[in-house]
């Protein structure tokens, strides 16, 4: 086999790996927002490990925060609250209720250093606050105290000082929901792989075995590359906007093109189960002794497209680009 033709097999299996995961991506993401509300409890989970339950209730009570539930609240549906909360709302809503919990008298634009210690001895902040969350409070106080003058007011500097603290939390938490995205990515490009029967080991096979295909397939997935680099090299687009495009043109492009080696056509299922006719009198002997290897080689290529949908569409893109630019510059 040429280096072309196993550049073009690579190529059909990029292809593919890049529209199923753009196709369980959107999924993932459209049955979380309307029914799971993952992102949102996953955010809950994380702010009440970090402030406790009490205090992420008083939190989620603010007016800052209780707004951006709001905004989801008033089209109809029943959620946790906001998929994300920016690090100066927090960190502002956070010092507020403190003080409003703990009852000292200070407007919060005149906050000092002493008056936010003594807020954080109060009885009230220490039946909601564990001891190690009021100690590390009064760590960012300290901080906040000693840079004060660089921010301009001690109010600010606090708030500085909430937010790093804040943003260090979330990335640990950030990691945390990834690898549960990505348990439910593989099982969603499993279904996938199944329903649509995306087959890696049949599809490497079919475009192996049918070198038409196989060019067929290369210039139209060329003709699609050059047409979105067009598209989009001039202007910037935001991600979520050409994510969308980019789904849609793909989509369009799986439903006209009926060669390509998916789906439970006769064709496609001869050719993934070996069901061709045999001219030996024992060819059904034969088939009956294999036909458990036949649908277990099935899973293991299903297993195989799930795993590759769970890398994410930006990393098929990125080496879609590089088999073109090699498949280019190998022809020049």
């Amino acid at each position: 086999m040429s280096f072309p033709s196993v550049l073009n097999i690579a190529l059909g299996l990029f292809f593919v790996y890049l529209l199923l995961s753009l196709l369980v991506s959107d999924l993932q993401e459209l049955l979380s927002t309307l029914f799971w509300d993952s992102r949102a409890k996953s955010l809950y989970r994380s702010i009440h490990s970090i402030v406790g339950e009490k205090m992420a209730e008083s939190l989620y009570e603010h007016p800052l925060v209780k707004s951006l539930k709001d905004y989801k609240t008033e089209q109809g549906k029943n959620f946790v609250g906001p998929s994300y909360i920016p690090k100066n709302i927090f960190a502002f809503a956070l010092i507020d209720s403190l003080l409003e919990k703990s009852s000292i008298d200070s407007i919060i634009v005149d906050l000092e250093s002493e008056q936010f210690i003594e807020a954080l001895e109060s009885d009230q902040i220490q039946s909601i606050l564990c001891r190690d969350q009021i100690k590390l409070f009064k760590v960012l106080a300290v901080q906040a105290n000693l840079k004060q003058d660089e921010l301009g007011s001690y109010l600010a500097a606090l708030e500085a000082e909430i937010m790093n603290w804040f943003s260090q939390a979330m990335d640990r938490a950030s990691g945390v929901y990834k690898r549960q995205v990505k348990w439910k990515t593989l099982l969603f490009g499993f279904l996938f792989a199944v329903i649509l029967n995306a087959d890696t080991l049949n599809i490497a096979s079919r475009l192996y075995k049918e070198p038409f295909l196989q060019y067929q397939l290369s210039q139209e997935v060329n003709q699609f590359y050059e047409i979105q680099t067009s598209l989009y090299s001039d202007e910037p687009v935001e991600p979520s906007q050409y994510s969308s495009d980019l789904t849609q043109d793909l989509t369009q492009f799986i439903i006209n093109f009926s060669s390509l080696p998916l789906g439970w056509t006769q064709e496609n299922i001869n050719e993934q189960f070996n069901l061709k006719p045999e001219i030996s009198t024992n060819a059904g002997g034969v088939r009956g002794s294999q036909i458990s290897f036949v649908i277990a080689q099935a899973i293991l290529g299903w297993i195989l497209t799930a795993i590759a949908i769970s890398m994410g569409a930006s990393f098929w893109f990125d080496l879609l680009k590089k088999i073109i630019n090699v498949r280019n510059t190998g022809s020049q």
